[in-house]
């Protein structure tokens, strides 16, 4: 089998306690490093054998965030570049990328333009998630955003909107500090739209969603891909397209104490298919399988290698060129 590797460079190694670095270090509420080190962690725990280096290994599967490879890396005929690719854009040479959403990279016109291949992969849950205290009960009070400002539709920063939810009994939360994106205690929804009508943002996660079901609180979502993909009742989560759809959501979970209580123990259920140790198997049958079967793929046939490498390099050159014009 192939040396599994995941790759982080000194710059991003060199701030690290690495001796008492644990899966709740609050650090990964950035992504470079909770797809990368947290997945390392993770899966050194489990028992998987894999190493964590700050230098590209002259072979074997590379793994790392696109945060952290050069543009102008090119991987040889014995390495197999496994690129992280997130939020961020895809590398010009991976011969593999992770995605976050289902719905990225898998059309047949993406796949002939960009030969390669794409696998999606849960996002890890926030660290340390507290849960939303028990004695709260059906209590629909406090209203909260979780995530980066830039993320908030515009429509939910103004003081109207403030306004708005207070006229009607709310308070309304916006937690943009990722300290503090693991603490629900106190809160009794989520809302989360990036924009009004949304669009399908197909390279997003669903780890909005996710780590509410994890903190057993009811949300309000967007229609976006991702999370549209993971709902399977009417208690999942209740979809918003616009201001006004999120107060008429508010108030029914307000008014309908019995309806709040089944959305918030369908989040229990719900989040026993997104644990921690379900998304370490799942990394563990990618490394230990999929991967592994890449690898001998472009290992042991270099012309399919030196096909990839071409056909890859030519598209770049057109892409500069377009860019030119």
């Amino acid at each position: 089998m192939a040396n599994i590797y995941f790759y982080l460079p000194d710059f991003a190694l060199s701030p690290l306690d690495m001796a008492n670095l644990t899966t709740d270090w609050p650090g990964f509420s950035e992504g470079r490093y909770c797809w990368t080190l947290k997945t390392y962690l993770c899966l050194m725990r489990a028992g998987f054998q894999c190493k964590l280096v700050h230098s590209m290994p002259d072979a074997g599967i590379i793994i790392s965030h696109r945060a952290f490879l050069s543009d102008d890396f090119c991987p040889n005929v014995k390495q197999l570049l496994v690129c992280i690719k997130a939020d961020w854009g895809r590398h010009p040479y991976a011969q593999i990328h992770i995605v976050q959403n289902r719905h990225e990279g898998f059309s047949r016109v993406y796949r002939y333009f960009m030969p390669g291949k794409s696998y999606f992969m849960t996002h890890w849950l926030q660290s340390g998630i507290k849960p939303r205290a028990g004695d709260r009960e059906n209590l629909v009070k406090n209203i909260a955003y979780i995530g980066r400002e830039v993320n908030l539709a515009d429509e939910l920063k103004t003081q109207d909107w403030h306004d708005r939810l207070s006229d009607l009994g709310f308070n309304w939360l916006p937690v943009f500090n990722p300290l503090l994106w693991h603490d629900f205690t106190e809160i009794d929804v989520v809302v989360s739209a990036r924009e009004f009508p949304a669009r399908p943002n197909a390279g997003k996660p669903a780890s909005k969603l996710v780590n509410a079901w994890h903190a057993g609180v009811p949300g309000c979502f967007t229609p976006e891909t991702a999370v549209m993909d993971e709902r399977i009742s009417e208690i999942d989560f209740l979809p918003v397209n616009s201001p006004e759809e999120i107060i008429s959501a508010l108030v029914k979970l307000r008014d309908q104490p019995e309806f709040y209580q089944a959305m918030s123990g369908n989040c229990k259920i719900r989040a026993l298919e997104y644990s921690e140790q379900r998304i370490t198997a799942a990394w563990g049958k990618l490394i230990s399988e999929t991967l592994q079967n890449d690898y001998r793929l472009y290992a042991k046939n270099p012309l399919r290698h030196y096909w990839f490498k071409l056909a890859r390099k030519l598209l770049s050159i057109w892409l500069a060129a377009k860019v030119v014009k």
